[in-house]
């Protein structure tokens, strides 16, 4: 997967901060006496989108399985998931493109937070390209995890094996503001220590 030089410039330094961000985390801990609460907790929220509120709560509250450790290796998987709309079908004014460069899956979800609005969904697996269109003001989540359930019914959550980050993402959301180009460009980079990162090289996205 190509980079320009400009864009792997910018990809290491974002890839910087956050490790300097996350050792002043550490060393906060470390140096608190307070009881430090873990990552694994969804902040929970209200999404006026009906659909997918249903599928955050269901989610969110699963927050107490147990994360696996060991993966094996995960197939390439077409269909989005249960009740939501193919991300690959879906229509937009920006054009998309996500390397994911971890040895993880992950599931993209995009939407409009309104009421009757679908949802989009697509499996993409480990050092593949996904592209796909979006809007302006949608919001868009990556969730991590490996192997996709057969036979999963609505709500249930979307991986067998699950990445210990996937409550962590799910209580990040990005949502696309203004730019002035036509096309985003993601990277979901792993940084060591099984941690993956989503890096916005296009300067489109707020985290809420």
């Amino acid at each position: 997967m190509e980079f320009s030089k400009e864009e792997r410039l910018k990809l290491d330094s974002l890839i910087t901060e956050i490790k300097s961000e996350e050792r002043m985390i550490n060393d906060a801990q470390l140096d608190s006496n307070l009881p430090f609460v873990g990552i694994d907790l969804v902040q929970k929220r209200e999404w006026r989108n009906e659909l997918f509120n249903k599928l955050y709560q269901n989610w969110a509250g699963n927050d107490s399985v147990p994360f696996t450790k060991f993966f094996t290796q995960g197939k390439t998987y077409g269909k989005p998931y249960v009740k939501t709309r193919d991300l690959d079908r879906k229509s937009g004014e920006i054009a998309v493109e996500l390397h994911n460069e971890t040895d993880r899956m992950v599931l993209i979800v995009v939407f409009q937070n309104n009421k009757k609005e679908p949802v989009y969904t697509s499996y993409v697996a480990a050092k593949t390209l996904a592209e796909w269109k979006i809007n302006i003001g949608e919001y868009l989540f990556v969730l991590p995890g490996n192997k996709v359930p057969s036979g999963a019914e609505f709500g249930d959550l979307p991986f067998k094996e699950l990445d210990a980050h996937f409550f962590e993402n799910l209580s990040i959301a990005y949502r696309v503001d203004y730019i002035n180009t036509k096309r985003i460009k993601l990277v979901w980079e792993n940084l060591g220590n099984n941690e993956s990162y989503l890096v916005d090289l296009s300067g489109a996205l707020i985290k809420e």
